[in-house]
């Protein structure tokens, strides 16, 4: 705790943390007195945690509260005088945070959510958030907030989602975002920044807690987003993953209720943030999370058409493209490849064969188990997504096969030697278990083409060593875990082709 902080003086309705007044005697007097008073508050010991505990508490806490408001009215002109009230109160605070462990042992822990959610003490105490002029008692009542929102047992959550949905929660720590702007220390801004966001973060995980309204903690996080600089600190990190969580998964409704109620454009906000990476290397925790969520969000919204009007419109794909053919890093050209892969359909598809998408397609695939960074499981969507979507016959289907089969075959090689790692791999990685069901699916289309016949698929399985049998059988696993009827189907429908079609080459031999 900052010893300065405790004599800042008490604005009307603004914080004031870096315009603190200091008593007379030196700082190191001041420092040391402070520390010597400032003794931690453990839990206590045998305490039977009930209703009337988290009662008597409340009530204690609330007197605290009261005391040190009518201190700051009282002493609005001396802030020097406030040091006992200010120290009392967050020391009280400190104590408190024992709330959580009280709500986590209790018996009646029904009883005691719902007494701690009606009390108005409670309320007083949250509301802190925004209205405490004080950043260490600020930062004191979000820790306790912190350690609540732990709780795992779904009718908690569910009283504690409502309390905090009442309590126009968003708002709150977007006053709380707000007061940082008046510190100058950019490190010690940073870190309450994050605990604030990481908090908001969890919320977003309450299934009753609205915040896709307008919020005072939208409106900064996207103002948060939207001035990122190329130099990504972690307040941008965690506030392009609570934009994350917020939003994906999320009907299209849902969305453009978020974009109407916030005043916002995803498409243009995010592919902003997204092309300020692109000749910048991305490196380090903070840049790489930015750029995946920021990736995740841009792919998960792309799904709606009226998006992806709006993404094409600005072009979009000009911008993927560029990603694609980065000499930066790998991360820039997965970026392109996801987000290419989210946007093809039948119109898109052409396009992006038209400008060039299939010389890096295969440049950039792998034939080894693919790892975080790995651009083959992208390649292989994006191959997949091509094939399903480009009209047979089509000169862009036709372009497409023509990549896999040039010189001997050589594309098509490269992802049967690929499938024979991932087939071998008797892992439960999720990754490799996503590329070989995709690896499936690549090979599926490309075997059901007329430019690959019969017997040279057969001649391509039986030069990797792959029986027919073998094939089939990983394919129909990936019919059984299909995760909707229409890829079911689908699937069911390439595989009783390409069955047919290695029966057929069996039988000219």
């Amino acid at each position: 705790m900052n010893v300065d902080r405790l004599f800042e003086k008490r604005g009307s309705d603004k914080f004031d943390d870096s315009q603190a007044k200091r008593p007379a005697h030196s700082r190191e007097e001041r420092v040391l007195e402070f520390l010597e008073r400032d003794d931690a508050v453990g839990p206590q010991k045998n305490v039977d945690y009930n209703e009337q505990w988290v009662k008597n508490s409340l009530t204690k806490l609330g007197e605290l509260v009261t005391s040190n408001l009518q201190m700051r009215e009282k002493h609005s002109s001396d802030p020097t005088k406030l040091m006992d009230s200010e120290f009392e109160l967050f020391q009280g605070l400190k104590a408190w945070s024992e709330i959580s462990i009280a709500l986590a042992e209790a018996q009646d822990y029904p009883q005691c959510y719902a007494a701690l959610v009606a009390s108005p003490v409670f309320a007083e105490v949250v509301r802190l958030l925004a209205s405490h002029p004080n950043i260490d008692v600020r930062e004191q009542v979000l820790l306790i907030l912190v350690d609540l929102v732990e709780e795992e047992r779904d009718e908690c959550r569910s009283v504690l989602g409502q309390f905090f949905t009442n309590c126009k929660i968003g708002d709150l720590l977007g006053k709380f975002l707000g007061g940082l702007d008046s510190i100058a220390d950019r490190q010690l801004s940073e870190q309450y920044s994050t605990l604030c966001l990481g908090f908001a973060i969890t919320l977003s995980e309450f299934e009753n807690v609205t915040l896709t309204t307008r919020t005072e903690l939208n409106d900064k996080v996207l103002e948060i987003i939207e001035s990122t600089k190329q130099q990504i600190d972690q307040t941008s990190q965690y506030a392009m993953e609570y934009l994350q969580e917020l939003l994906v998964g999320r009907g299209q409704s849902e969305i453009e209720s978020f974009e109407k109620e916030n005043d916002a454009d995803l498409v243009e906000t995010l592919m902003v943030a997204w092309s300020k990476l692109r000749k910048v290397p991305i490196s380090g925790t903070e840049t790489t999370e930015f750029k995946e969520n920021c990736i995740l969000v841009l792919s998960y919204i792309l799904r709606f058409d009226a998006y992806k009007a709006r993404f094409l419109e600005n072009d979009g794909l000009e911008l993927a493209m560029l990603f694609v053919n980065s000499e930066i890093s790998k991360h820039h050209i997965n970026a392109g490849f996801k987000i290419l892969a989210s946007v093809i359909d039948e119109q898109t598809g052409a396009l992006v064969v038209e400008m060039g998408v299939l010389k890096p397609l295969l440049k950039h695939f792998e034939t080894k188990v693919p790892k975080e960074n790995s651009c083959s499981p992208h390649v292989l969507r994006l191959l997949s997504q091509l094939y399903k979507f480009l009209p047979f016959r089509s000169d862009a289907r036709i372009r497409v096969t023509n990549k896999l089969i040039h010189k001997d075959f050589a594309g098509l090689k490269k992802v049967l030697r690929l499938w024979k790692l991932l087939e071998a791999d008797d892992s439960d990685n999720e990754l490799v278990l996503e590329s070989l069901a995709l690896t499936n699916t690549v090979l599926l289309w490309a075997f059901n083409e007329s430019l690959v016949t019969s017997a040279g698929a057969q001649r391509l399985l039986a030069d990797h060593d792959i029986e027919p049998g073998q094939f089939i059988q990983a394919v129909d696993l990936d019919i059984e875990t299909a995760s909707d009827d229409e890829e079911r189907e689908l699937l069911s429908s390439l595989r009783d082709s390409v069955d047919a079609k290695l029966k057929n080459g069996r039988s000219e031999k």
